[in-house]
């Protein structure tokens, strides 16, 4: 196996981030009955941007996911996460927002037609310099053991815009059943779907060749998003139908 990236390391890490990592979200997991992984380590062999696209059932699972990378990866990969806006209103909004923040999230309004320039930038930073991001493609949490990605939100666009490689991810025993209860907690990575980046248009050349060259780059990006959306469904499905069978059968 090889060494992993030292770009997949972004430095300066969130404040307190490894407080979180190793103290706050473990002492969570336990009190869930545990967590095991299967195949996060396939995350160390890859090169470049990755985007983590897990099933969505339960608040808890972006704890799960973080873990699960952080303990499978050789040097405890840090993780980012694009999480929703309202998770910082409410009750307990403040410390809500800190410890979202401290745990490399980045909060988008899923309601807006546009992504402020800022966000896009920490967005941006976090794939340009080969970062890992955890997008769930769902959108929000639903219920139930199918896959639905009919609109997914986010990975094909910044999959395709990037380069990134998408690691499909299923998560069993989150979800709470009829009797109130959940299963321990089973992570399932898949195999990797490696997207290529549309290229780059240079902005030293003439307007009528960078114009040329933009559309060839935005036809690019759009056939690999449309390519990634149509293979995404059947890659989850799968990863996630083994990770519920996996918690099923340790409870």
């Amino acid at each position: 196996m090889s060494e992993i990236e030292p770009s997949h390391l972004l430095a300066p890490r969130p404040k307190y981030y490894d407080f979180v990592m190793h103290t706050v979200v473990p002492s969570i997991i336990w009190k869930m009955g545990g967590l095991e992984q299967r195949g996060g380590e396939v995350i160390n062999d890859i090169s470049g941007p990755i985007i983590i696209a897990p099933n969505h059932r339960h608040f808890n699972d972006t704890f799960a996911v973080h873990q699960a990378v952080y303990d499978a990866t050789i040097e405890q990969t840090q993780m980012y996460s694009i999480a929703k806006d309202e998770l910082r209103t409410g009750k307990f909004a403040r410390i809500k927002e800190k410890f979202i923040e401290w745990g490399g999230g980045i909060f988008v309004d899923q309601e807006a037609t546009t992504i402020p320039v800022e966000t896009e930038e920490k967005i941006d930073n976090v794939l340009r310099n080969n970062g890992i991001l955890l997008i769930f493609p769902e959108g929000t949490r639903m219920s139930g053991p199918i896959i639905d990605l009919k609109k997914p939100k986010g990975v094909p666009r910044l999959a395709a815009k990037a380069g990134a490689t998408v690691v499909p991810v299923g998560i069993g025993g989150t979800e709470v059943d009829e009797a109130g209860k959940h299963g321990p907690y089973r992570v399932v990575f898949g195999e990797p779907i490696e997207i290529e980046a549309a290229p780059g248009v240079p902005n030293n050349i003439p307007d009528i060749e960078k114009n040329k060259l933009q559309r060839k780059s935005d036809r690019i990006m759009v056939a690999n998003a449309r390519m990634l959306r149509d293979v995404l469904t059947g890659h989850i499905q799968e990863v996630f139908d083994e990770a519920q069978s996996w918690s099923n059968s340790d409870r």
